[in-house]
């Protein structure tokens, strides 16, 4: 499954209207200037992959830094480089909107043959994969990750991303107490 594949084409939209440039990399990614600062988005896939079964996880990262490479790391403790992950600046209408889309992704989640062990038992509790992958869930977490299983839910997520993003930029650069470029305009 091809999560990058079916992003783009909402993330592309989206960045269009706020004058953002496609940054030339694997994940979909992001850029334009704002001030003497770099404000940048990029979508990070989860290292543990895709399986068919439970699918796969995504986040999105905003960063505003002193330059256009995404993901870079700067001084810790400078002003170098700030990154936040897109949930964290959800209000609590679009926090809605997001579990109403990953509680109907894990519904599409396929469970083992009856009997068959679960192939994460080796490393969590049936509870614990019970909770994680299977229950919908009624709150996000604090470091919350998007499902996805197919294309469909790509594309469903790169919709309400590309209806959320503005938002989300003007929070986490008022956050920072740095002048907005969309209300530039």
């Amino acid at each position: 499954m091809d999560l990058y594949s079916s992003l783009r084409p909402s993330l592309k939209r989206w960045a269009a209207t706020g004058q953002m440039k496609r940054v030339k990399s694997s994940p979909p990614s992001f850029t334009r200037l704002a001030g003497d600062r770099h404000l940048s988005l990029w979508v990070q896939q989860s290292s543990g992959g895709y399986d068919r079964m439970l699918g796969g996880l995504f986040t999105v990262n905003l960063q505003l830094g002193t330059s256009q490479g995404i993901g870079t790391h700067a001084v810790v403790g400078s002003n170098e480089l700030i990154t936040v992950r897109v949930p964290s600046t959800w209000e609590e209408s679009t926090s809605q909107r997001a579990m109403e889309l990953h509680n109907r992704v894990v519904r599409k989640r396929q469970r083992p043959p009856p009997g068959a062990p679960h192939f994460l038992a080796r490393i969590m509790s049936p509870e614990r994969i019970e909770q994680r992958y299977y229950l919908p869930i009624d709150t996000l977490p604090q470091d919350y990750w998007m499902p996805f299983m197919d294309a469909e839910d790509g594309a469903a997520w790169g919709d309400f991303l590309a209806d959320t993003l503005t938002r989300s930029f003007e929070t986490f650069l008022a956050k920072l107490d740095w002048p907005s470029p969309w209300r530039e305009r």
